[in-house]
């Protein structure tokens, strides 16, 4: 029932702020009316990895596309590294195909040198716009102050470390996510926030908890102080790799007592101007791809 109702939710949002094709199921539907497009782009996120059966959709390589047709990628990420063999000679055979690869982590960026593939490194497109667009979208800010986390994956530091920075700093502590089975975690449960809620969430807590690459982009973006607990699951070369580029790997929790962390102070200002050049880069990538 929770994924029915999310996915009602973001198709109601979809439809008012993008314009869609229509629906395909499968690949095999895809290859036999695919739809017509100057540019074919894959991009962003995790899209040349596993999907939740564990299988590999070669959608995501475009496979589909017509013979000769315009094949691009903007910020794309493998999410874990390893393609079993058994999709891989296939799989790499539809990238050589494209006519310019752009990633958004360095680890991909590597991975496919090793492959032979030549790729430029881009940022996510949620950092295309500045902090101050996204805050123009935004819902009116939450009543007082607060720490927030949003978890994606099921380590239990990130719920209990927040639970002490909350306590060590005396505010409440709030929990958002589109995952109904969190409401039995810590914090006050806030569930399936509209994206206009979930950016004032993310641009007003006092500090934010997380372990997502996407928390991670959005609080560095507006400006919001944040302590980083990485996943343990493979995927933490998305959320390494932007902390990086701004010179924040600091706020990388090494110790579940360090509540001081979240106090840390963080120079903006270095970091906005850091963005902000890497903005305008890969804006002109991106220009540049599409419009040859």
């Amino acid at each position: 029932p929770e994924t029915r109702v999310a996915g009602k939710r973001f198709a109601r949002e979809r439809s008012q702020l993008l314009k869609m094709s229509p629906h395909y199921a499968s690949l095999e539907e895809l290859k036999a009316n695919p739809p017509k497009a100057d540019v074919y782009m894959t991009g962003s996120d995790q899209v040349w990895g596993p999907i939740s059966s564990g299988a590999y959709d070669l959608s995501y390589a475009l496979e589909f596309a017509p013979e000769g047709s315009r094949r691009i990628s903007y910020a794309a990420s493998f999410g874990k590294k390893n393609i079993p063999d058994s999709v891989r000679p296939r799989f790499l055979e539809d990238l050589r195909a494209y006519e310019a690869v752009f990633v958004r982590e360095d680890a991909a960026r590597e991975q496919l040198a090793s492959w032979g593939i030549e790729a430029g490194q881009v940022v996510d497109p949620t950092l295309l716009l500045d902090g101050e667009a996204w805050r123009r979208m935004a819902a009116p800010a939450p009543k007082g102050e607060y720490i927030l986390v949003y978890q994606i994956h099921s380590d239990p530091t990130v719920g209990q470390y927040a639970v002490k920075v909350a306590k060590k700093l005396g505010l409440p502590l709030i929990r958002i996510s589109a995952s109904l089975h969190q409401a039995s975690r810590e914090g006050k449960f806030k569930w399936l926030p509209t994206l206009a809620e979930f950016l004032s969430y993310v641009d007003n807590a006092a500090c934010l908890v997380t372990d997502s690459f996407h928390g991670t982009a959005f609080a560095i973006n507006l400006n919001t102080p944040l302590v980083e607990v990485l996943p343990k699951n493979g995927t933490s070369s998305r959320n390494v790799s932007i902390l990086r580029l701004t010179d924040l790997t600091d706020r990388v929790l090494q110790n579940l007592d360090d509540v001081e962390l979240a106090s840390k102070q963080i120079d903006f200002g270095r970091v906005n101007d850091v963005m902000g050049a890497e903005r305008e880069k890969s804006l002109a990538q991106l220009k540049s791809m599409i419009e040859e």
